[in-house]
Parts: C-alpha cells; sequence; structure tokens
C-alpha cells in the first residue's frame, strides 16, 4: 500500500473499532498507529520480551515457531514477525484483531498468521507446536478453572519457552482446587456487562466471566511447576518504564530431560513447593488498581 491508501485504511479502521489505545506500531515511515515516539511504554516491555526469547529460546528468533496470546493489538507479534519468527497470533475480540491485520497488510508479514478464538478452545491438533509462547496480560483476566485449564493447554501447544506477564495477587485471599493441588490468590471483579464494548475498560478486560482469579506469586510458581515446568524466572532486566508491586514478567522453560530436582540432595524435599514472601502473606490492598482494591476492602 502507498502512504495515501494506508492512511485511507487506517482511518476506516478507526471509523469502525475505534482508535488504537495500547499498542504504538509503525506502519510506514513516520506514520504510527497512536504517535511518533514513545506511547505509553509498550516499548520497553516490547524490549523486555524480545530479549528474554533471545536469551533463552534454543533457536535463532528467525528459526522460531510463536504462538501469541490475546495478542491485542498486536505489537508482539508484530515485533517478532519483522525479526523473521513465524508467528500465530491469537486475538479474542474483533476490533482488535482487525488493528492488528492492518498492521500485518502495511508491513507485508506473511509469516505472520491472525486468528480470531478465545483462548479457552486452544487445542495442540488444530495450532500444531511452537518453540515460543507468550501470554501477555491474559492470564489474570480468567477465572478459575480456566486459568488452569489454559496453562495446561499452554504446556501442550509450546516446546521450550513460555513467557508469562500477568498482574498477581497481592496477598492468599482464596484458595482453589487443581487436579488435587490447592492454589492460592483473589477473586477480582471484571468490568460490567453493560461497559461500551469499544472503551478502553472493556477491550482491557475479560470476556465472559464477571470476575477473575489473579493467582499469587508463588501460586503461579507451584502451578506451572505441576504442569512440568523446570524453572521458571521472574525477570527485572530490561527494565520498564513502571514497575508496579502486583505486576511481574515469568519466563517458564520446558524441561527437556529429568529434572535436577529428582537429584538427592540432603534435606531438600523433591516435592518442594514455593513459599509466598513476606509481603504477599502479610498483603496491601494498596497493591491492587483503585476499582479493585475498593472491592476487596
Amino acid at each position: 500500500m502507498n502512504r495515501e491508501e494506508l492512511e485511507n485504511r487506517k482511518r476506516e479502521v478507526e471509523d469502525r473499532y475505534g482508535a488504537w489505545i495500547s499498542h504504538n506500531l509503525q506502519l510506514q515511515d513516520d506514520l504510527y498507529t497512536i504517535r511518533r515516539g514513545v506511547a505509553g511504554g509498550n516499548e520497553a516491555r516490547v524490549r523486555r520480551v524480545l530479549q528474554l526469547v533471545a536469551d533463552l529460546a534454543h533457536e535463532p528468533i528467525e528459526r522460531l515457531r510463536v504462538l501469541d496470546l490475546g495478542a491485542f493489538e498486536g505489537l508482539f507479534a508484530v515485533e517478532l514477525a519483522r525479526r523473521g519468527a513465524t508467528v500465530v497470533a491469537v486475538e479474542g475480540r474483533e476490533a482488535s484483531l482487525e488493528k492488528m491485520r492492518l498492521a500485518k497488510e502495511a508491513l507485508e508479514l506473511e509469516n505472520l498468521e491472525v486468528r480470531l478464538e478465545d483462548v479457552r478452545t486452544l487445542d495442540p491438533q488444530r495450532h500444531g507446536k511452537f518453540d515460543v509462547l507468550l501470554c501477555l496480560g491474559l492470564l489474570y483476566h480468567l477465572d478459575a478453572p480456566d486459568v488452569f485449564q489454559l496453562l495446561e493447554h499452554m504446556r501442550d501447544l509450546c516446546n521450550d519457552l513460555v513467557i508469562i506477564e500477568t498482574n498477581v495477587a497481592p496477598y492468599p485471599s482464596e484458595r482453589r482446587e487443581h487436579r488435587g493441588r490447592q492454589y492460592w490468590g483473589l477473586a477480582v471483579p471484571e468490568p460490567p456487562p453493560d461497559t461500551p464494548p469499544l472503551s478502553r475498560d472493556a477491550l482491557w478486560s475479560s470476556i465472559g466471566n464477571p470476575k477473575s482469579f489473579w493467582l499469587t506469586r508463588a501460586s503461579l510458581c507451584n502451578v506451572l511447576a505441576d504442569m512440568g515446568y523446570s524453572s521458571v524466572l521472574n525477570c527485572h532486566l530490561p527494565p520498564l518504564l513502571e514497575e508496579r508491586a502486583n505486576r511481574a514478567t515469568f519466563a517458564a522453560l520446558a524441561a527437556h530431560s529429568a529434572s535436577h530436582w529428582a537429584t538427592a540432595i540432603p534435606g531438600l524435599s523433591v516435592d518442594q513447593r514455593a513459599r509466598p514472601a513476606a509481603r504477599e502473606r502479610a498483603g496491601s490492598a494498596n497493591c491492587l488498581p483503585a476499582h479493585v482494591a475498593a472491592v476487596n476492602r
């Protein structure tokens, strides 16, 4: 597309689905989805994710098959595709998917496939296997048992590296059970169903569930261990523009051989569980977004 055609297409998408609200993509020269330069800090999130993939994946980026769950407006999927990865981006809302589709067309990314699907319907037979799986800003919009089932599907779909960016519960308020194991977290309300569908609140919310279950850091690590990940790393570098106490980025590595956890080390149990940090045990409503903290006080 030439500049005029692209501007017209962008205007058509915005007229139908609203302006881009989060992902600032460079479509052509100085034409961006939001504005030229840094817009909202997602650029730092991209830098962190790209660095994790470069450091931890077992193949160069251009040889990776990547699945981006809840891809939203497509920033992470597009940036990986621009670097040569084969990317499948799954998004549950048409408005966000069409914005991502415009970027795919503008940048002529034949190695990027966009799919309008609910992540709760993932199927390894239909989607195949991936080297890297991204679950960014999605997990904390699911309630139990869906949050556990998605994590299981993610393990089935990914051979190597899973990157999860999510809100975590600041204290263990409620318990949920999955496959005989107990995990702790916090039930958090989602925006009400009458929220305007193209508003920021609606586009950044769950699909169909009125509340979600945020796992604590310790319980999320334990879920991942129970599902066959040999290592779970909490990323602090590269830094984000704004770090939040109740949000974290994890890299989970699938076990490729016998776990060293099984090695006999005096004083250590093979079934050792991650324990909550002191601040998790104490808890604080001040770690929550304002509207959530008000509900849980």
